[in-house]
């Protein structure tokens, strides 16, 4: 990994790019986190990380390079405009019914599920039982779950990612 100021070197940029063999099982996340750590180091405003895969990650797991602790809890939603619930009420029950179902398969099918999981991601099915531990698939809406939301509001607002204030409770309906 070498940094490069593609704006004052754009030859060496197109023949390092051409240079690169793809031959599957690289392994991505140490290379990101190493190109992550030596951007901290530079004093620009624009930072970016150039990523190039053929897609073939390596078979024998993953590595993890951190996992979140103290940041914001990550929250997987499925969400609808009230102007679409209240015209298509019967479509919003059909797509609760079918959560309920995957939910129940996955709970009453754990072994095939994590085949399913791993095989669709093509990821290890180790990593992929050790990962599905991290996740809540409820389909409740805990009062924890509205405050990680907020936190994810908030953590836009301060990054400039979203120009106002919002409060999620708006999201909501009985």
């Amino acid at each position: 990994m070498e940094p490069c100021n593609v704006t004052e070197n754009k030859d060496a940029l197109t023949n390092a790019i051409g240079s690169i063999q793809a031959d599957g099982g690289t392994s991505i996340l140490p290379a990101l986190k190493m190109a992550v750590d030596a951007m901290k180091e530079e004093n620009t405003k624009q930072k970016h990380i150039l990523l190039l895969t053929d897609g073939q990650a390596e078979q024998s797991g993953y590595h993890l390079v951190t996992d979140g602790e103290g940041m914001i809890d990550a929250s997987i939603a499925v969400a609808v405009t009230g102007e679409f619930a209240e015209n298509y009420p019967q479509l919003v029950e059909t797509l609760k019914e079918a959560q309920g179902t995957i939910s129940d398969f996955m709970e009453n099918h754990y072994e095939e599920t994590m085949e399913i999981v791993a095989q669709e991601l093509d990821l290890d099915a180790e990593a992929v039982k050790e990962m599905y531990t991290a996740y809540d698939f409820s389909t409740d809406v805990t009062e924890s779950d509205i405050a990680g939301l907020q936190k994810t509001a908030d953590f836009m607002l301060e990054a400039e990612m979203i120009d106002s204030a919002f409060d999620v409770n708006t999201l909501f309906t009985e």
